[in-house]
């Protein structure tokens, strides 16, 4: 409820996010060669410091959010979405035409990260400097108590859902090699696309308008939950599994035939990611009830 509260809260989740970009960086360091060398591409160990640099461009988005969210800017924060899409698009596609390969993959992706930083962090730093100067290391310490179950099962439940995204491209590439991995992973981009797009966009929200019926009229909670997911599911789950129905036939006529395979992929993916469209915006309502214990097990045992 106190602006300054939250203002520690960002700063808080800016230093957490630090120190884990810090141990990743240790562990890159240590088995990131061997690991790539096992993978059989070994070159991509020198894009290390630019996948580490993203981290901290993501982290501080996070943190930022956290205070656009309270006050309901979401259509600063919308905003900054579609700017981080684009931007990340234009330079990949720019450094690909002059032949930059995955280092133009992974340097676009660090450029959209970082202009959704800049314009966001602007905006709540300056609109807030009274709030941050009232930050210190005792209400730092105060609220890294109060919320200690956000860090200590959220980060494992993260973890576990990521890495539920990442390793099947992993497994593919090891098993049936790069061009495999590569049209799963066109795939999974595809379907993905749409989750992370509209999900994100309706996750803030919601989970800000929770927060507000949690505190003023928790009887409309229930409501708000199922008003929520049956929009989810008429206007989101349903028209991915539609178009995915389709993608057997619209990959390779939209790409070519080479990309065929890709369409099986998105036929295959288009249930899973339709359902995470519905899941993940509803799953900040165990956020804002701090069940956190749910969200590690559900994430454990899905």
């Amino acid at each position: 409820e106190d602006d300054a509260d939250v203002a520690a809260l960002v700063c808080l989740c800016a230093l957490i996010s630090l120190l884990l970009v810090g141990l990743t960086a240790i562990a890159y360091w240590v088995w990131a060669g061997p690991i790539f060398t096992w993978l059989g591409e070994p070159g991509l160990a020198r894009l290390v410091p630019v996948l580490l640099l993203g981290q901290v461009f993501a982290s501080f988005y996070g943190a930022f959010s956290i205070w656009t969210v309270r006050h309901r800017d979401f259509r600063r924060l919308a905003g900054t979405r579609v700017t981080q899409g684009a931007a990340a698009a234009v330079t990949q596609m720019v450094l690909g035409v002059f032949g930059a390969g995955a280092t133009g993959l992974v340097v676009g992706d660090c450029v959209g990260r970082s202009v959704g930083v800049t314009s966001l962090g602007s905006k709540v730093v300056l609109a807030t400097a009274r709030s941050f100067s009232a930050v210190t290391l005792g209400r730092m310490r105060r609220l890294l108590v109060r919320y200690r179950r956000f860090p200590l099962l959220s980060a494992p439940s993260v973890l576990i859902s990521t890495a539920a995204l990442q390793l099947p491209p992993v497994l593919l590439l090891v098993l049936y090699g790069p061009t495999t991995a590569g049209l799963y992973l066109l795939a999974q981009r595809i379907c993905g696309a749409p989750v992370s797009l509209f999900g994100t966009s309706i996750a803030q929200p919601y989970v800000g308008q929770m927060a507000i019926l949690l505190k003023t009229d928790p009887d409309r909670l229930g409501a708000y939950y199922l008003r929520t997911f049956k929009r989810l599911c008429l206007f989101g789950a349903m028209p991915i599994v539609a178009a995915s129905l389709f993608a057997p036939l619209a990959v390779p006529w939209l790409l070519g035939e080479r990309w065929a395979t890709t369409g099986i992929f998105v036929a295959v993916l288009g249930p899973a990611f339709a359902f995470m469209l519905v899941a993940s915006p509803l799953g900040g309502t165990l956020d804002v009830l701090e069940r956190q214990d749910l969200h590690f097990a559900r994430e454990a045992f899905r």
